[in-house]
């Protein structure tokens, strides 16, 4: 028996392990920030306007984080060829992430003197914004990890910064502090921890770093930003086309209205985030099988993760529809009954946007991302249109009713979009093998 062969193999399923294990309680806790801080905020503060607050700038940061992600995250993983170096990649996200600093100055300023914000609600929002930009930069490192090999490593580091920034925020919160010195301290801590994070990490995770960052040291950033532009304004859409009914919400209804929403609508992220842990870690074996052409285990592949996604999403829903008021009810000391209504309707449409997303990593995996700004376009443009309208009349069941629809239309984008390629892709392999 060949030992080193056995280590190998043994070590191998172990990092594969401990990549999927890792990324998913790392995205867990990342989707539990905002809920563990509504919870304390809900019980803390006097009233629920900082919950509304807080709400929207968190929503406001998350939109922003799109522009400071560019896209590139997927793209990164699935470059199996490395058609760019990390260099290329490092140097690009400094620029986007720029950009995003620079956008969500502006957006405040424009949205304050159109509505009128307190001193706090400005700057809690800059500082959320500054907040997400560490995660911005964070992300391309972990990017890397992942294209190296290593997702296990990019999870662990994950985890760990989670729950250290949660921890910070409720610590802060529960000693009293306001809400804009706890997002402060928070975003100090969050910079700290990811470069003490990162330092020691960067070669275990890829031994040849150095090597890789040098690659192409000239090589310019602009073809790599062309190439992932569609992403990033596909990324940026489908963020805005999520949030929208909060920031119809902002201009239409109070900070109190606001929180309730924010509480019901939680879960819609929850399960958005369950279910890219279920497909993130699969993206690269797909880019593989597309790579060599296998287009039947492409298929297949994508199929079996359908089911999976599929099966997740409907015992999310059923948990949801069981004992999803009840729990939300108590999880932020609010009756939350009144709104049982709006948050089925938020449930359902969290499974269409849950499949449109793994749809449209799978178009990206194929080198046909452009479908993405089409299809989150397309159906972007009437709920902008009519978001005003449905607020206006029915309040947050109307939110909640124009935010599923607009996620069913995607949906169904996604799913046309996606067979028409997979036909060609099977109709270009049958003719290259005649």
């Amino acid at each position: 028996m060949n030992l080193n062969k056995l280590w190998e193999k043994y070590k191998s399923s172990q990092i594969e392990y401990d990549g999927f294990i890792f990324n998913s309680l790392g995205g867990l806790l990342n989707a539990f920030q905002s809920v563990f801080v509504l919870m304390v905020l809900s019980r803390v503060m006097p009233t629920l306007e900082e919950a509304g607050v807080f709400t929207f700038a968190y929503s406001v940061a998350n939109l922003m984080l799109n522009i400071g992600k560019y896209g590139m995250r997927n793209y990164q993983v699935t470059d199996v060829k490395e058609k760019y170096a990390y260099s290329t990649y490092f140097k690009s996200r400094i620029l986007t992430t720029a950009a995003m600093i620079v956008a969500s100055v502006a957006y405040v300023v424009v949205r304050n003197g159109i509505e009128g914000y307190t001193f706090e609600k400005v700057w809690v929002i800059i500082f959320m914004c500054l907040f997400k930009a560490v995660d911005s930069l964070e992300d391309i490192y972990f990017g890397r990890y992942q294209q190296a090999g290593r997702l296990d490593i990019a999870g662990k580091c994950m985890t760990v910064h989670m729950l250290l920034v949660i921890l910070s925020y409720v610590i802060c919160l529960v000693a009293g502090m306001d809400l804009l010195a706890s997002t402060i301290v928070t975003t100090v801590v969050s910079a700290v921890v990811t470069f003490a994070l990162i330092l020691p990490t960067r070669k275990i995770a890829d031994p040849g770093w150095n090597k890789n960052k040098m690659l192409r040291p000239k090589e310019r950033s602009w073809p790599l930003l062309l190439e992932c532009t569609g992403l990033a304004i596909a990324a940026f859409v489908s963020f805005y086309q999520i949030n929208c009914p909060k920031y119809a919400i902002d201009s239409l209804m109070t900070d109190v209205d606001q929180a309730n929403f924010g509480f019901i609508s939680m879960p819609v992220f929850f399960a958005s985030l369950i279910c890219q842990f279920l497909y993130l870690p699969m993206l690269t074996g797909l880019a593989a099988k597309f790579q060599m052409n296998d287009h039947k285990g492409l298929r297949k592949m994508i199929l079996k993760v359908s089911v999976l996604i599929a099966g997740a999403c409907i015992f999310i829903i059923i948990g949801a529809v069981i004992a999803g008021i009840p729990v939300l009810s108590i999880l932020y000391a609010t009756d939350l009954k009144p709104l049982t209504i709006e948050f089925y309707l938020l449930m359902v449409g969290s499974g269409f946007l849950a499949f449109a997303a793994f749809l449209g990593s799978v178009l990206t995996t194929i080198r046909k991302q452009h479908h993405m700004l089409i299809g989150y376009v397309v159906t972007a443009i009437p709920e902008f249109v009519a978001v005003n309208f449905f607020v206006e009349r029915w309040g947050l069941k109307g939110a909640s009713l124009v935010f599923t629809i607009a996620m069913l239309l995607l949906m169904l984008y996604m799913t046309i979009a996606l067979v028409y390629e997979m036909a060609r892709l099977k109709k270009t392999a049958g003719a290259s093998d005649s």
